[in-house]
């Protein structure tokens, strides 16, 4: 019978390593004593001391005294067991109590832990059980799958730290701390994409390294609640409940999708005064206030609001340019300066502050341009070819070979709506003149280059948030089938059909 071995590599302090197979049958005990194998390395006594007096004889006997090949050498623990259910097992149990045996020993905690699975031909030493030998034939290379890393990706290194988002990152990196010496929970919150998943995600990371082996827990609100009808469904509340009582770290994102569940929020607060008894800690967030989320339980917002209360704002000009800079970089991809700008404005044209996911969706849409019409441009992008690839696919950019001066579109509008220059440039909102600044948005964005801020110096306005408004608000209306309503004489005009008309006239005085 053909066999292979499948071999996890760890690392004993809590973090992962690599995954990698190994192409030989797998040496398992024949039924050894207790402590491994015979003809054992001169390491493996007293590092198995060590380990018995840190887990206790009975446990040790349990799982790991009769596990295939239990020793230490120079490349670290080795053992052998049966599934991979097992080997995770393992991992998670005892990873912290294997590296204070090896640092008793005088090794490095980060030694590798070396967990291999046994070859089908073979079954080895089941934990707690007795082994049963199995003949098995000569070992054939054979690649063995791989399991996927589960090294965290959304980690404090990882994250870009601006001043929207300084204080909820310095809140949460000492709240993920051993020592950090919190009262009650740590909530957060903003709006949608600013980055309150990546904290508690990097929480989680950074707590299991200070805390090995502690049971953590990082889920929505959504699943927590579908968690735990399921478990009233099959009847194994009592399962649930020990589940969740035995945490270390509870991580809930999403917390707003809790409006009008009462059942799931009562079982929430009994949860949480569980873990609190038990010393656990509980980091939620949620795109709003507690105090603004509808239905939700007044005990559970005194809760959410007796610990931290941190907001993450969206992320400013500079911390935007940042995160775009960024995130073309982990692809190999370097922007200039004026590059960096064209994709952030773009990233969200329809806000002053984009958030991070719009940021993200800006970048890939880049890379996927450059991909297709720039795949020998060596990872440097400027702004010419930013402005391509971001105007790809919209209509309202499409910017004609010799851009239109701003001037002139700014005066057919003028004369097209009846207003003047500086009724522009003033505080007036007079239909006439919105309808004009409006115009002008839409129609700078598809004749000229000019970005946003541009285009309200060009107009005359401090800001060019109202810019931006206008843009949407006009191309909403397009959409819907609007007329135009502002007290004029071409009033029940369409404005798709004025638009296109002043579009014509300018392109063709060019």
């Amino acid at each position: 019978m053909q066999g292979r071995t499948e071999t996890t590599q760890a690392r004993v302090g809590g973090r992962d390593a690599d995954t990698h197979a190994e192409r030989r049958v797998c040496p398992g005990p024949q039924g050894g004593p207790p402590g491994g194998p015979r003809n054992q390395p001169p390491n493996t006594g007293p590092f198995i001391s060590s380990l018995r007096a840190e887990i206790g004889d009975d446990v040790f006997n349990r799982y790991l005294g009769r596990s295939g090949g239990l020793h230490l050498d120079d490349d670290g623990v080795r053992m052998t067991v049966p599934n991979r259910f097992i080997a995770d097992m393992i991992e998670d149990r005892f990873a912290g109590a294997i590296r204070r045996a090896l640092s008793a020993c005088g090794r490095s905690e980060t030694e590798p832990l070396r967990i291999e699975i046994a070859p089908s031909g073979r079954e080895a030493p089941r934990p707690g059980g007795r082994s049963e030998p199995v003949s098995a034939g000569p070992a054939v290379p054979a690649a063995a799958p791989r399991r996927p890393s589960r090294r965290p990706v959304h980690t404090f290194e990882s994250f870009i730290v601006g001043r929207c988002n300084r204080l909820a990152f310095e809140t949460a990196r000492r709240f993920a701390r051993a020592d950090a010496g919190f009262q009650g929970p740590l909530f957060l919150f903003g709006t949608s994409g600013v980055g309150k998943s990546h904290l508690l995600a990097a929480i989680a990371a950074r707590f299991s390294e200070h805390h090995p082996g502690a049971r953590t827990r990082r889920l929505t609100a959504e699943s927590f609640t579908n968690e735990y009808f399921a478990a009233i469904r099959s009847n194994t509340i009592e399962s649930f409940h020990r589940k969740y009582r035995r945490i270390k770290l509870l991580c809930i994102d999403d917390v707003h999708y809790l409006t009008k569940k009462t059942a799931t929020q009562n079982e929430l607060l009994h949860t949480f005064d569980a873990l609190d008894l038990g010393g656990a800690r509980i980091v939620l967030a949620s795109d709003a206030h507690p105090r603004q989320i509808k239905q939700l339980n007044a005990a559970l917002v005194s809760r959410f609001i007796s610990g931290s209360l941190v907001e993450i704002e969206p992320p400013d000009r500079a911390t935007a340019a940042r995160l775009v800079a960024h995130f073309a970089s982990r692809h190999g991809v370097v922007l200039d300066d004026e590059a960096v700008r064209i994709v952030a404005e773009s990233a969200c044209p329809d806000a002053a502050a984009p958030s991070v996911r719009d940021l993200l969706g800006a970048v890939n849409r880049l890379l996927a341009y450059i991909r297709i019409t720039r795949p020998d441009c060596g990872g440097a992008v400027d702004a010419a070819t930013a402005s391509a690839a971001l105007r790809l696919g919209d209509p309202d950019m499409e910017v004609p070979a010799r851009p239109v001066p701003i001037d002139h579109i700014i005066a057919a509008v003028c004369e097209a709506v009846g207003v003047t220059r500086p009724d522009l440039g003033g505080r007036g909102r007079h239909k006439a003149v919105v309808l004009g600044r409006s115009l002008i948005a839409l129609l700078a964005r598809r004749l000229t280059k000019r970005s946003y801020p541009e285009i309200a110096e060009a107009i005359g306005l401090k800001s060019h948030s109202a810019v931006i408004a206008g843009h949407n608000r006009l191309k909403a209306g397009i959409e819907r089938g609007d007329m135009v309503d502002a007290g004029l004489q071409i009033d029940g005009t369409p404005l798709s059909i004025l638009v296109n008309r002043l579009d014509r006239a300018l392109r063709s005085r060019g």
